[in-house]
């Protein structure tokens, strides 16, 4: 009988398709709304999602798990400050009317004068969602809130909505990401010496002089927002209208859930409670159909493919400055791929292989099979569909945790990023062909797409069944940790370790009082023995 040969002697052709069939067979995408959690819950409940300070794209994160939980019979409530999104006639959607991403300047030019990434700049339009409570519709759900079996709270910039939570059974969604200060507040504090901050992040392992700035990161914002700023100005104003209001911080105590938009195969793998569950990439699909213009744009480009560019729906391409606009342009244009760029003006002259949009399905565009690079801000919403649909990137960060986002991806090798300020035609068209046919970029983010699926339940499930069983078990206070409830000087034994240091001080004093002593004992007594004999000789 003829032996099966071992997979080293194989060629390089099998081995090639051995790999494409495996990555074809573990590639098998989340289910779809409708297959999950086929059971019917016995219970329909009401919940409430708190989001009045969101970006387009994170209504479209809390929609999907809205509609999700829709479809198990239960009615969800959102408050937001956009127009209804959702067809589904148990989403409810009651926009507040107050354009909240209504900044002073706009992100690049943010990015140019402020040192602390942005965050200063938050402070008008959170201030101003205060006004969301003289909404008549807003404050019919308040006064109701007692109704609803459990309350979502989006994470950043929401605190607004903290008179809704005061004594309720709440959770939060945290779809920006891992948020150190809100681990720390569930008794969860983590290590800075590996654990990124909300805004930057370090080639690993890090450097002694990386984790001081590290450090410091962890440190400024969380003391900027919730010691010197925010925090201080929103009590006052909030406490106006809600006199009897606890400190924003007691409130947050309060949390029984958090829903983390991470997953440890495209983050950094951290120590996580049961409490902090893991839905990375929840709003992430399989692709559909394309518009029959997109379709053949993507299908006319040949062997060299197609890039597509966009930098999300916060900071609008019409933002950019006309420096950067010209070199991008010019770049493309000379590229063999096509461009497909969400752009929200016209360009005079536009070259043939550019196509400009003002909306694109994004999801449906790195699904498809020809989409080579996706030039991004680095959002983590943008990056987790990427990586999803296995598509390598090019980071172009602006603000916030973008920057962290783009130097994660470099240390990951699922692509890279430029700074605006270095850019020139030459560069940028250098690290696209570099990104492009360098194969090792490629694997990288395919290996990453089949970590990322292979999980024993899609995030959009688990999201569901974590919240369901919160309101099964009313808060759930078996998930939370006594680690809460204890002091800064509790929880790092900082008295401990002063009554150590303490008893250390004490055993050296009686020590060196023994010492003291032997030697008087041993020294001075026999000295002044010689000395007495010398005087009666």
């Amino acid at each position: 009988m003829a032996r099966i040969s071992s997979s080293h002697h194989r060629s390089p052709f099998w081995n090639a398709i051995q790999y494409t069939l495996l990555f074809g067979l573990c590639v098998v995408p989340f289910p779809s709304k409708s297959q999950i959690n086929s059971d019917p819950p016995k219970d329909q409940y009401d919940i409430l999602i708190l989001s009045p300070f969101s970006s387009w794209s994170h209504r479209y994160y809390f929609l999907t798990l809205a509609e999700a939980l829709a479809e198990r019979g239960h009615t969800i409530y959102i408050i937001n400050g956009w127009p209804p999104g959702s067809k589904h006639k148990n989403v409810i959607e009651i926009n507040h009317g107050i354009n909240a991403l209504d900044f002073e300047a706009s992100f690049f030019e943010i990015r140019e004068k402020d040192i602390t990434g942005g965050w200063k700049y938050f402070n008008h339009p959170l201030l101003k969602l205060v006004k969301m409570y003289d909404n008549p519709k807003i404050m019919e759900l308040y006064k109701k809130r007692d109704e609803f079996d459990l309350i979502f709270v989006d994470e950043i910039f929401n605190e607004v909505a903290y008179p809704f939570v005061v004594g309720k059974t709440f959770g939060v969604i945290a779809a920006a990401g891992l948020n150190s200060p809100t681990s720390a507040i569930l008794g969860n504090v983590l290590n800075p010496s590996y654990t990124p901050s909300m805004n930057s992040d370090y080639p690993r392992p890090y450097s002694f002089i990386n984790r001081i700035a590290n450090l410091v990161n962890h440190l400024y914002l969380p003391i900027y927002w919730r010691i010197f700023e925010i925090f201080p100005l929103l009590e006052k104003t909030l406490s106006e209208r809600f006199p009897d209001l606890p400190p924003l911080d007691e409130i947050e105590k309060g949390i029984s859930l958090v829903l983390q938009n991470t997953h440890y195969s495209m983050d950094v793998p951290v120590p996580l409670l049961p409490s902090q569950v893991e839905v990375g990439g929840l709003h992430c699909r399989p692709a559909r159909p394309l518009p029959k213009d997109l379709q053949t744009f993507i299908d006319e480009s040949g062997s060299y493919g197609v890039i597509y560019f966009s930098l999300g729906t916060v900071c609008q391409g019409n933002t950019i400055p006309e420096n950067f606009k010209k070199i991008l342009v010019e770049a493309f244009s000379k590229l063999k791929q096509r461009v497909i760029w969400k752009f929200e003006e016209e360009f005079e002259n536009l070259p043939k292989n550019i196509m400009i949009k003002n909306f694109l399905p994004q999801q449906d565009i790195l699904g498809h099979p020809k989409v080579k690079l996706f030039i991004t801000h680095g959002g983590l919403l943008s990056m987790q569909e990427s990586i999803y649909h296995g598509k390598a990137l090019l980071a172009l960060p602006i603000f916030g945790d973008q920057v962290k986002n783009a130097e994660r991806l470099r240390y990951k090798g699922f692509g890279d990023y430029l700074n605006w300020e270095d850019l020139t035609v030459q560069i940028v068209i250098s690290k696209i062909e570099e990104i492009i046919n360098n194969p090792n970029y490629k694997s990288r983010i395919e290996n990453a797409s089949i970590a990322f699926r292979d999980q024993p339940m899609p995030p959009l499930e688990k999201a569901v069944w974590w919240t369901e069983y919160v309101i099964r078990n009313k808060g759930a206070p078996q998930l939370r940790s006594p680690a809460r409830d204890l002091s800064w000087i509790e929880y790092l034994m900082i008295d401990i370790l002063l009554l150590i240091l303490f008893i250390f001080f004490l055993i050296y004093v009686i020590f060196k009082k023994i010492i003291r002593i032997i030697y008087s004992v041993l020294f001075v007594t026999s000295s002044e023995s010689v000395k007495s004999k010398r005087k009666r000789e």
